[in-house]
């Protein structure tokens, strides 16, 4: 059995173990190499995890410590430097609270099937479609470490090919009164292999009040208008605001293309793989003339 053990405390120390349980582990004994690329790969992930959670160049520090002298009982103490999200507790590498989304256990959700596509909302939740026509919905932060192959090749190598070259294997995460977090068999290892590449189709659809101006108006329908939005660019636009449509063609509302308006803007961004991301927009209210200063409800 090989440990790396956890724990969190007020300090920011966080502990936790992990075993791999084989046939060729029952002396107490572990190839070298496994053992080394598991230990770096261990701390990649988890800065590299950090890193995305957090937005930032991750600061936390990560140590290795030998639980008992002639053993290969080993410690992963990290150490959080700043407030933050806990990229362990986003891992699965420390217990959460039930119904809780990790990284490990999307992976285990997900089992062998994959990826397609990934429809992200301004709501932080993303869909993930996957290649048997089915879905599931993750947290966005979860969705894309899942997907991203540098990350995969490093769970890889921590947890597959370990248990791959073993007989009876499993990779068992425990916390520090060694209650189990997470347990992994041989056969269920193979999913937690490397990808094959990045490519995945994202939507990301997002909702966000916006000052625009109209730049061509349709009075009959919902189609044919333009905006110009803050950085000049002038986009075609879906106007979903019947309303808005009705009082200006019946001239109930004082309109003037030179205005400003704030407005509900949904914009539908699609990023498919070797084209340029094409967008869709929408104006689902318009809400204020900010050059009049005049509500449009």
């Amino acid at each position: 059995m090989t440990k790396i053990i956890s724990k969190t405390q007020n300090n920011g120390k966080c502990v936790f173990k992990i075993s791999y349980d084989t046939d060729g582990t029952a002396d107490h004994t572990i190839d070298a190499h496994t053992l080394g690329t598991s230990i770096i790969n261990m701390s990649k992930l988890i800065k590299e995890a950090d890193e995305h959670i957090n937005s930032k160049a991750p600061d936390l520090r990560v140590e290795v410590k030998a639980n008992s002298e002639g053993s290969f009982v080993v410690e992963f103490v990290t150490y959080l430097q700043n407030a933050g999200v806990n990229p362990l507790s986003v891992l699965g590498l420390i217990p959460v609270t039930a119904g809780v989304a990790t990284v490990f256990g999307a992976i285990k959700q997900i089992k062998s099937r994959k990826v397609k596509l990934i429809e992200k909302t301004s709501t932080g939740i993303s869909k993930v479609f996957l290649d048997d026509e089915t879905s599931i919905e993750l947290p966005s932060h979860i969705a894309d470490l899942v997907v991203n192959k540098s990350f995969r090749d490093s769970i890889d190598k921590v947890i597959s090919r370990p248990l791959s070259e073993s007989t009876n294997a499993k990779f068992i995460i425990k916390d520090e009164l060694d209650n189990e977090v997470l347990t992994i068999t041989q056969r269920e290892s193979i999913d937690f292999n490397s990808i094959t590449s990045n490519v995945v189709d994202q939507i990301i659809d997002t909702e966000e009040q916006k000052t625009i101006r109209f730049t061509n108006i349709n009075f009959d329908g919902n189609a044919g208008w333009k905006a110009e939005l803050a950085d000049r660019t002038t986009v075609p636009i879906i106007m979903q605001d019947n309303a808005f449509i009705n009082k200006i063609s019946k001239n109930n509302l004082q309109f003037a293309k030179a205005d400003l308006y704030s407005v509900k803007l949904r914009t539908v961004k699609k990023i498919r793989h070797g084209t340029t991301p094409t967008y869709k927009r929408y104006v689902i209210q318009v809400t204020r003339n900010v050059t009049q200063s005049q509500p449009q409800t």
